[in-house]
């Protein structure tokens, strides 16, 4: 069993340290999280649950107000993260065992800016089963229009997320089905992250289905 009355630890730039107790123990390929609450700032990481070699595991993690420029300027320093704003809280759960697990996790960011540019509030869901990704993200440009996002994403990936040492995770030979939306997005506050599109003006509408093989999605709709 280890236990800490002080961790601290830095990434890069970025500074985290315990709430209190920090208690993991192990025995037999088994990892307890009894006690695991980090703090950056307002920030908090909470690890809980169990990691488990040889038998199913089940880990809880969660992110609460993670202010996402400390992290863009600390620890990505990168140029076109910048100016990149908002604050994070993510729920993941981790189940199965290791050839197999099971994921869930439920990411939002809420006041995402960029450049002083308000984008809005991004809510994402992904679900891992049997080798099979499924995905729901969507941007909302305000809490009033959460049921009419300006993009979203919704659709399902194969791909291999075992714990084991895997050569290729993309599950190339097997079908994808992915839909795109977008309903009056400002191309200017995402395409600083698309290098090819550097301060691009407009407005994007899409409605988009790529469906097939990963190494050979096909596009149809407008």
């Amino acid at each position: 069993s280890l236990k800490l009355n002080k961790f601290k630890v830095m990434f890069k730039k970025y500074l985290v340290q315990n709430e209190g107790e920090i208690d993991i123990s192990y025995s037999k390929g088994r990892i307890s999280f009894n006690k695991f609450l980090l703090s950056h700032g307002k920030g908090k990481l909470k690890i809980s649950g169990t990691l488990n070699r040889n038998e199913k595991h089940k880990l809880l993690l969660s992110l609460n107000n993670i202010n996402l420029e400390d992290i863009t300027n600390n620890v990505l320093n990168e140029e076109k993260f910048k100016n990149l704003k908002g604050a994070i809280d993510l729920n993941a759960k981790l189940q199965g065992n290791y050839s197999s697990p099971q994921i869930s996790i439920a990411l939002n960011i809420k006041n995402v800016s960029i450049d002083n540019k308000n984008v809005g509030i991004l809510n994402s869901n992904l679900n891992y089963l049997n080798k099979i990704l499924t995905l729901n993200l969507s941007i909302s440009d305000s809490l009033n229009s959460l049921t009419k996002p300006i993009l979203s994403i919704v659709g399902k990936l194969p791909i291999n997320l075992s714990l084991d040492n895997i050569n290729n995770r993309l599950i190339e030979n097997a079908n994808a089905n992915v839909k795109l939306r977008a309903n009056n997005l400002k191309l200017i506050t995402v395409s600083n992250f698309i290098p090819e599109f550097t301060n691009v003006n407009g407005i994007l509408f899409a409605d988009l289905t790529f469906k097939g093989r990963l190494k050979n999605l096909l596009p149809t709709g407008k």
